[in-house]
């Protein structure tokens, strides 16, 4: 997978998939390949980080460490506009990687420090990595300001129709060679970019 396309600061990536799609060990993946800092991860299902016990929240230590990644154990959305609010006003440039976003953020309404990084934090370096199971669960600001969408296979009309009104191209008619292979769609362009292979 080394042939991705890079990732730069201000970019953000939706990583879309099933659960057991392999949308959390690419996550996964790429957190360790990344080299974009500060790096903070939201560690929602306890894989990247080591929590000390399930009600902790804040601050925890990552499972590969490294200069400027910092993981994070949040709860709520209250805490993750918290988060936000720090980040917006105390951090010039920064990348947020969060699984399952969902969990956060409002399908209908955006809380103010997470609005103004979702659709304008690309402006000032302010990029981030975002999955989440379906559509159905994502507020439109995340994937309609994502650069990138990382596109697992799916079984969901519904959510394949939705997300061929957004890129203007055919997904029914992607081709998957392997149970965890995903696309990748450059929404900017409109553009797929390709079948990569994830190795589980």
């Amino acid at each position: 997978m080394n042939n991705l396309p890079p990732i730069d600061i201000s970019d953000k990536v939706v990583i879309l998939g099933y659960s057991g799609s392999g949308k959390s060990t690419l996550l996964g993946w790429l957190l360790k390949t990344i080299k974009l800092r500060p790096l903070y991860i939201v560690d929602t299902v306890n894989i990247y980080s080591a929590v000390p016990s399930y009600n902790y929240s804040g601050t925890t230590k990552c499972n590969n460490p490294a200069k400027g990644k910092i993981c994070l154990k949040l709860h709520t959305p209250e805490q993750f506009e918290a988060l936000l609010t720090y980040l917006n006003h105390k951090k010039s440039n920064f990348f947020l990687a969060v699984d399952e976003i969902d969990r956060y953020c409002d399908v209908w309404h955006l809380t103010t420090e997470v609005k103004l990084y979702l659709e304008e934090g690309r402006n000032f370096g302010r990029g981030g990595i975002f999955t989440v199971r379906r559509v159905g669960f994502l507020n439109k600001s995340i994937l309609g300001n994502a650069h990138y969408l990382y596109l697992f296979k799916s079984n969901n009309a519904r959510d394949l129709q939705y997300l061929e009104q957004i890129t203007g191209l055919d997904l029914f008619s992607l081709k998957y060679s392997q149970e965890h292979a995903f696309h990748v769609i450059d929404l900017h362009n409109s553009r797929d970019l390709g079948e990569f292979a994830l190795k589980l």
